[in-house]
């Protein structure tokens, strides 16, 4: 068996047993990126016009939304977790 570091993404991703890490390896491997953003905003409005321009390059954004506003975006596959 081959150490994490020296296999793809899309390797460590076949064998991945958590599906949160799964999904997560899959989309760094389709986009062959492994960037995240972390965002604190105030309203949807902002944290959706930051999620339009970084979208296409990240596989991550963290977000702080300090705004009860429901944030919808289908456009760009990525992975929104809300560290409140």
């Amino acid at each position: 068996m081959s150490l994490a570091h020296t296999r793809s993404y899309g390797e460590r991703a076949q064998n991945a047993t958590n599906p949160t890490a799964k999904l997560l390896l899959e989309t760094i491997e389709r986009k062959k990126s492994n960037l995240a953003v972390s965002v604190d905003v105030t309203n949807s409005g902002d944290l959706l016009a930051i999620i339009e321009a970084v979208a296409p390059y990240v596989c991550l954004i963290k977000a702080r939304l300090f705004t009860s506003d429901p944030v919808t975006q289908k456009s760009h596959p990525f992975y929104l977790q809300d560290t409140r």
